[in-house]
């Protein structure tokens, strides 16, 4: 079974930042909510990604997720055209940002086309969606009048990387099209 973290780096978190690194401030118009300590899990499911032709002759049942993976993250908001919204800064990730619903819900989502030099040996479309709530004390999420979220203690939610071959993949050594799904947990440190 060949090892799956070459494209698990590609996959999981693909571009998931503010255009800072941790440590840093948040980008211009945007303040900190602090530093989360986030915890994907594989969640298993019938469409999860599969190796499905390793070409060694080994067995081809390898999963392209792994099992867990930690990891640090800083909670950016600030007030976006008017409203509320979030950014997601992991180090050495690119930019994600969403609008804040009034319960506390965001919806991060992001495309990258033919990605190269995965494991599947073919170029691969993925589709990331990242969708949960912030979760604070009981009187809830509330935006300071900058934007800026004080009272955030934890992010729950899903991420769900659905993955097809490219239109020019020839053949992929992956049952593409499959999905890896995560449960997305990350109390604030």
């Amino acid at each position: 079974m060949r090892k799956a973290a070459p494209l698990l780096a590609a996959l999981a978190f693909c571009a998931l930042a503010c255009p800072d690194t941790l440590g840093q401030p948040c980008p211009p118009g945007t303040t900190s909510a602090g530093q989360f300590n986030v915890t994907l899990t594989l969640l298993q499911q019938a469409n999860n990604c599969l190796i499905t032709d390793d070409g060694d002759g080994g067995p081809a049942d390898g999963s392209l997720g792994a099992a867990k993976q930690m990891f640090t993250g800083t909670l950016c908001s600030g007030l976006i055209d008017g409203g509320p919204h979030l950014l997601l800064a992991v180090a050495q990730r690119g930019n994600r940002d969403s609008v804040l619903g009034p319960d506390g819900g965001f919806l991060f989502s992001s495309t990258s086309t033919s990605v190269q030099n995965t494991v599947c040996r073919c170029p691969l479309d993925i589709q990331e969606t990242i969708a949960g709530n912030l979760f604070g004390p009981p009187s809830g999420i509330t935006p300071d009048s900058d934007g800026g979220l004080s009272n955030v203690v934890s992010i729950g939610g899903t991420l769900i990387d659905r993955v097809t071959a490219s239109t020019d993949a020839g053949h992929c050594s992956c049952n593409v099209p499959c999905a890896l799904n995560y449960n997305l947990q990350a109390p604030k440190l």
